[in-house]
């Protein structure tokens, strides 16, 4: 069940005015009417005719009340003290009337339906409200009730500076704004976390199933329109920069929001994905506003962020349908049988880098025709200059290979002749060694023969 709008009216008291409701100077005059348990039956939203000092006297005395409480929880406020401090007070004294329903309450868990519940919450976030209004909140005081009321529990609350830094009491636009939602986030935080995981989950559920192509809801016809669709994206894709939705051209960008508003309506699965979570977003929305045109703003942005989600996915798709194309078309140019077309790509391969763009785009529009759009030329000289590189890389690497080749048999030439050569010394060492040796023994001989 959705929770109804939050509730929240303010009002303040400034010091010297006069008259029902104004100042501090008539709250005592209304004491015993405020007390009267009898009043209960009146609305709560006439307490903002009173003044601050009849507003505390009420806040503890009124039916269904469960007692005050202040800053300390250790220490209850002394009401009378307070209803003196107010009344004699120089300053502002704001007064604020929080609500929510009875059912709301319960939805978020139950708290809000005891003074424990409303106290932490108080706590919790009247620090922050105080910031919001460029209050310092260990310069300020505050006093607070819980009204049990049947259908709707609610907060009463007064606060003021001890040190009077701020006479302005009307809250601005924007400090409403911010103290609303500070409390909003307070009190409705459950619901709103539980409502934002599960928006989340649906936006990552949607693109993680798109990007894995889900056969769930990839039906044949689907994947037959859907891949035209990415053809004709990939048509019109500026085939380099950063594969993103933001950088595109508008005219190829709107393509792309197109197929994506498409997805979204076309596979059932999508469909009811988004629709929750438009739902979703209303809901949230709803937390601030019964407007139903604030709704209908929600849900649209809500459309329109996932329709942007989407789209970068069908962006990134038609990249790599672009890309594998650009590659199939350099290794078509590179492996053409087209003699002529082979020799002009191994001359812009040649060609000075500053001399090639005039040449390959010439190029270019010969091949793709005189009638081809601007971007079919800028893809097709893109793959006629990388082809040209890899030419140029193939060919430098053919000359490497060459080179080295030829290196190498000039080294093993080195290496044999230096080994023959050692081997030769080696050998004709030997022989003179030999030599000296037979030349020995014969003397050795000859010497023994004369002796004998």
């Amino acid at each position: 069940m959705a929770l109804r709008p939050f509730v929240i009216k303010t009002a303040f008291y400034l010091p010297g005015q006069q008259g029902f409701g104004k100042g501090m100077h008539g709250a005592l005059a209304h004491l015993d009417y405020m007390g009267d348990p009898n009043r209960h039956k009146k609305p709560d939203e006439e307490l903002l005719m009173g003044s601050a000092a009849i507003h505390a006297k009420y806040m503890t005395e009124r039916p269904g009340v469960s007692g005050y409480f202040g800053p300390d929880p250790r220490e209850l406020p002394d009401v009378k003290a307070v209803q003196a401090t107010i009344t004699d007070h120089q300053g502002p004294v704001w007064r604020a009337f929080i609500s929510v329903t009875e059912d709301d309450a319960k939805t978020l868990g139950g708290a809000l339906m005891t003074r424990e519940g409303w106290e932490q919450a108080a706590r919790a976030q009247l620090p922050k409200t105080f910031e919001q209004m460029g209050l310092d909140p260990a310069n300020v005081d505050w006093i607070a009730s819980v009204h049990k009321k049947e259908g709707h529990p609610h907060l009463h609350l007064l606060f003021w500076e001890r040190d009077i830094t701020r006479e302005k009491g009307k809250w601005s636009d924007q400090e409403r704004r911010a103290i609303r939602r500070g409390w909003i986030q307070e009190l409705y935080g459950p619901e709103r976390d539980r409502l934002g995981a599960e928006k989340s989950t649906i936006r990552q559920a949607l693109v993680t199933t798109l990007k894995e192509k889900d056969p769930g809801w990839w039906t044949l016809k689907i994947q037959r329109d859907w891949q035209g669709r990415l053809n004709q994206l990939a048509d019109v894709m500026p085939g380099e920069g950063r594969a993103a939705l933001k950088f595109l051209p508008s005219e190829t960008k709107e393509i792309a929001l197109d197929h994506a508003r498409w997805l979204i309506e076309t596979v059932p699965a999508f469909h009811e994905q988004a629709a929750r979570y438009r739902d979703i977003a209303a809901e949230l929305a709803q937390h601030y506003s019964d407007n139903p045109d604030a709704h209908q703003q929600a849900r649209q942005k809500a459309q329109d962020d996932l329709i942007q989600r989407v789209a970068q996915v069908v962006v990134k798709e038609a990249a790599t349908v672009d890309r594998q194309r650009q590659w199939d078309a350099i290794r078509g140019l590179v492996d053409t049988d087209d003699r002529a077309l082979r020799r002009d790509l191994v001359r812009l391969s040649r060609l000075p880098v500053e001399s090639r763009a005039v040449f390959r785009d010439a190029l270019a529009r010969q091949l793709v025709g005189e009638s081809a759009s601007e971007t079919a030329v800028r893809k097709q000289a893109r793959a006629l200059a990388r082809a040209a590189d890899w030419i140029a890389r193939r060919d430098e690497a053919s000359a490497k290979r060459t080179a080295n080749a030829i290196g190498r048999a000039l080294t093993q030439m080195v290496h044999r002749a230096e080994r023959d050569a050692r081997l030769t010394a080696y050998w004709l060492a030997e022989a003179q060694w030999r030599a000296k040796k037979a030349q020995a023994d014969i003397a050795r001989n000859t010497g023994q023969e004369i002796a004998q």
